[in-house]
Parts: structure tokens; C-alpha cells; sequence
């Protein structure tokens, strides 16, 4: 027995208000939910009973102690975690080998040699490169499709993970008294491959943004 539109929308009202706020594991949820329901309609059970005890299979308590679905959320989210890791490391293999970022990494390279003997230019670029990757993680986060998709927050990890190189290879070696900056060539090899992953990051997430939101607009429409 097919479920009304309405009785569709009373399931996935209950998933967000029981704590699935990540929309696309709310509608693949959504999706065995209503399955399931439709089943147990075919065998007699009344709507909300069967909306109930679906809820109840997949863990739901209802109780002061239960947790709702904070497990499934989690496992979930550790898939999708691992799985978008995997994604962008095989798109960044498979790019980095291009000649032309082959080339642009080299060019980077240079660039960073150069300057890193004039500490001045080199922090003016560092400096306006960390408030550029800022502005566009900041602005990303605030979009509601963004901040409310799982996917999509992870897309947007990989495109800032080269800003968690930088605190890595900056203030680690400090807290040991290694002054990094003392070392050209490490340092342009550093922040030639740095530059060239948000580069391939930002292209990732915007990839992932485009598809998402076609997939959103599928659902909304």
C-alpha cells in the first residue's frame, strides 16, 4: 500500500525532529522507512503503530535514557566520512598527474623559493591566502544546503584540509624550536603541494556542490 504525501511527510518531520538533521541520510532513512511502513500497512498494522515500530527497528527509544537515532547518525556519518576521503584522494591522484598540475605545482614551487627569502612578501602571501581559504569555508558553511548535508560537510573538510598542513608543519617544528622558514626549499616544497591541494580541493567541492544541489532540487520540486 503506497503512502499519501502527506503521511510521507509526517515520517520525515519525525526524523528531523528526532535529531536527523543531515538531509540526504534523512531521505535515505526516509527511504527505508517508508518502505517498511508501506509492509506493514499491507499487513494490517495501523498507520502510526507501523510508523512506530519501524522507528523501533531501526533503534529509536523513546525514553529518557534512549539516544534516538545519535548511533545511527554516527555510524552513518563515519561511512560517509570514509567514503568521501577515499572519493577525493582517488580525484586528487588522478589530477595531480595531469601535466598541467604538474606544471602549476612546479611553478608554486618556485614562487615559494623565491619569496621565502623575503619574509615580508612571504607572510603578506600566507597571510592573504589563510583570510582567502577562511571567507571561502566561512561562506560555504552558512549556505543551509552546505551546513545541512552531510556530504557536503565533508566535501568541504578536504577542500580546508591544506589549512590543517600549514598549522602542522608551521607550529609543530616551533614547539620543538625549529624555525621551518630557515629551510627554502622545504618550505616551497611544502606550500607548493599546499596550494596545489586547496586548488584541487575547492574543484572537488564545487563538483560535489553541483551534483548535491541537483539532487536537492529534485527533492523540493
Amino acid at each position: 500500500m503506497e503512502l499519501t504525501e502527506k503521511q510521507i511527510q509526517f515520517i520525515e518531520n519525525r526524523l528531523e525532529n528526532d535529531g536527523v538533521k543531515y538531509w540526504d541520510i534523512r531521505i535515505e532513512m526516509l527511504d527505508h522507512v517508508v518502505t517498511d511502513v508501506e509492509n506493514k500497512l499491507e499487513n494490517g498494522e495501523k498507520f502510526k503503530n507501523a510508523v512506530q515500530n519501524s522507528f523501533a527497528s531501526l533503534g529509536w527509544k523513546e525514553n529518557f535514557n534512549g539516544s534516538n537515532f545519535e548511533g545511527i547518525m554516527q555510524r552513518k556519518q563515519n561511512v560517509f566520512a570514509k567514503e568521501y576521503r577515499k572519493r577525493y584522494w582517488k580525484y586528487f591522484k588522478n589530477s595531480i598527474i595531469k601535466t598541467s598540475s604538474i606544471v602549476l605545482i612546479l611553478s608554486f614551487v618556485a614562487l615559494f623559493y623565491t619569496i621565502s627569502f623575503y619574509s615580508k612578501i612571504f607572510k603578506y602571501t600566507l597571510f592573504t591566502y589563510l583570510i582567502s581559504m577562511s571567507i571561502f569555508i566561512f561562506y560555504f558553511l552558512t549556505k543551509y544546503r552546505v551546513y545541512k548535508s552531510i556530504q557536503l560537510n565533508n566535501a568541504l573538510t578536504q577542500a580546508g584540509f591544506s589549512l590543517s598542513i600549514i598549522n602542522f608543519f608551521i607550529y609543530i617544528p616551533k614547539m620543538l624550536g625549529i624555525d621551518v622558514f630557515k629551510f627554502p626549499f622545504l618550505v616551497a616544497i611544502v606550500f607548493g603541494f599546499v596550494f596545489m591541494q586547496s586548488i584541487l580541493g575547492i574543484q572537488f567541492f564545487k563538483k560535489e556542490y553541483q551534483k548535491v544541489n541537483t539532487t536537492y532540487k529534485q527533492l523540493i520540486s
